[in-house]
This record gives structure tokens, sequence and C-alpha cells, in this order.
């Protein structure tokens, strides 16, 4: 995690899977034109499913998510 006054980073974790449900749910209109993964359809399951790939992803070298608040 890297920390300041203004923001935190760190990696995605169970925590964060209603935050992140959220911020999808109020965006879908706006980006599913371009990221069809962001469908009317799309559920807190989804969500759920993606951040708990999250670590086995960043070991791999393949992916590094954040979350920034």
């Amino acid at each position: 995690m890297l920390e300041s006054d203004e923001i935190v980073l760190q990696k995605y974790t169970t925590e964060d899977i209603p935050l992140l449900f959220e911020a999808i749910q109020v965006s879908i209109d706006r980006v599913y034109p371009w990221l069809p993964w962001c469908h009317p359809n799309y559920t807190i399951d989804e969500t759920e499913a993606w951040i708990k790939t999250r670590p086995q992803r960043w070991n791999e070298g393949k992916e590094f998510g954040f979350s920034i608040y």
C-alpha cells in the first residue's frame, strides 16, 4: 500500500467488492460501449469473482490492479 495525506493506493481486496460494484453500476451507461464486460446485467458476483483472481494475476506478473482512495 502507498499512502499520502491525500490518497491511498492499495491492492484490491474482498473489502473493495461493494464499492467497486457501486462504481461500476454508476458507470455502466457511459463505459459499456467500450468495455463489454461492464454490461447492463453486471452482478456483484462478477465483481467478487474478478477481485478473487487479483492475487493470482499479480503473482503471475500479468496484472497489477489497484484501488485508489
